[in-house]
């Protein structure tokens, strides 16, 4: 039995394959994307992956349109990235009116970063309503943040 998988195996080589396993190479793997480290290159890049809106409101300051710019650049000139617009609402809005101001929220910064160049199939949005608060550490205090718009790579 051994004497036959050997033969087997000379004469593969004597065909050119290359004997052990004679399948071909593979091609290599596409790139595999960290959602983690491109979430980090986007906030390095844009200065932040979140917005920020009045406690009513869901129309761009200045502020948010800076960012919004940086980040539609950065998804230019990274065009297999697609992300997720995270509208959040103030903790004080009633359930109802929280997803539909977090829902208008994330559609402005669709809105704008489409605008801007970004392929509008790229873009999902999601309504967290006050679902999902946010905090954020101001020296040894823990402050709530509510109306916002966080882009989220996926």
């Amino acid at each position: 039995m051994v004497t036959i998988r050997l033969r087997a195996l000379l004469f593969a080589g004597s065909l050119g394959c290359s004997g052990l396993a004679s399948a071909q190479r593979l091609p290599p793997a596409p790139p595999v994307f960290n959602p983690a480290v491109l979430q980090a290159e986007l906030r390095t890049a844009a200065g932040s992956d979140t917005i920020y809106f009045s406690a009513q409101g869901y129309g761009l300051d200045a502020s948010a349109i800076r960012v919004l710019t940086a980040q539609a650049a950065w998804l230019r000139a990274n065009p297999a990235i697609v992300v997720r617009l995270d509208g959040h609402a103030d903790q004080n809005d009633t359930k109802d009116y929280a997803f539909a101001i977090a829902e208008r929220r994330a559609a402005a910064a669709r809105d704008f970063l489409i605008t801007q160049g970004v392929s509008p199939d790229r873009l999902t949005l999601a309504s967290w309503g006050k679902e999902r608060p946010g905090f954020m550490r101001i020296g040894v205090s823990t402050v709530g943040v509510g109306p916002r718009v966080v882009t989220t790579v996926r």
